[in-house]
């Protein structure tokens, strides 16, 4: 196969960019490198070794999670969600500030699963956006539709947002179009299942 694509031998090594920074409490409640309002948001095991922060006696609540990395990197967060015929959870309204353009970012996040064709209760991962070396985001949620459950937050994501050098690189046109693979960090893609190498 390497014959076929004339790969050349190369020595060179990158410098990685960063690494990723999961705070999940999801199976063991650990709240490590997150910072909470611990007034309003509370670790419970609402399933025997199933752990999340639950948003309790408020309407709103905030985390952080810190960006320690050397570049911009993508938040995401996790949540309990449900479906297909409803869900317990509300529907809640997440402001991020920190963001790479200096912007806030907000978006409503129903965890709601209508794609199923049968009962789920899973964790949902949202992107938020994209934050700052150095910086600790700040995430805050309102709850604008009450649900019978509380809102449950099972982690923070960041992840090193992923840069290609588009001159070293040309679209394949045995793949589907571009636009189908963007953003590709969304879709769960890598960007070398969209581009080739120039030969």
């Amino acid at each position: 196969m390497l014959r076929q694509v004339k790969a050349k031998q190369s020595d060179e090594v990158n410098d990685w960019d960063g690494r990723d920074i999961c705070n999940n409490l999801y199976q063991d409640g650990s709240t490590t490198g997150l910072i909470y309002d611990t007034s309003t948001l509370f670790v419970n095991e609402f399933k025997p070794e199933k752990f999340a922060l639950e948003l309790r006696n408020a309407e709103s609540t905030w985390l952080k999670v810190d960006n320690d990395m050397p570049v911009d990197a993508e938040l995401y967060i996790s949540y309990m969600s449900m479906g297909p015929a409803s869900t317990k959870y509300p529907t809640v309204l997440a402001s991020v500030t920190g963001m790479v353009d200096g912007d806030n970012f907000t978006m409503v996040i129903e965890p709601f699963e209508k794609d199923y064709t049968y009962p789920v209760h899973v964790v949902k991962q949202v992107f938020l956006g994209r934050v700052k070396p150095g910086t600790s985001p700040t995430i805050s949620l309102t709850v604008t539709k009450p649900g019978e459950w509380p809102f449950r937050v099972t982690g923070l994501i960041l992840t090193p947002t992923f840069r290609v050098d588009m001159e070293k690189f040309e679209w394949d046109p045995r793949r589907p179009p571009l636009d189908s693979y963007v953003p590709a960090v969304e879709r769960g893609l890598e960007w070398k299942d969209a581009y080739t190498p120039i030969s």
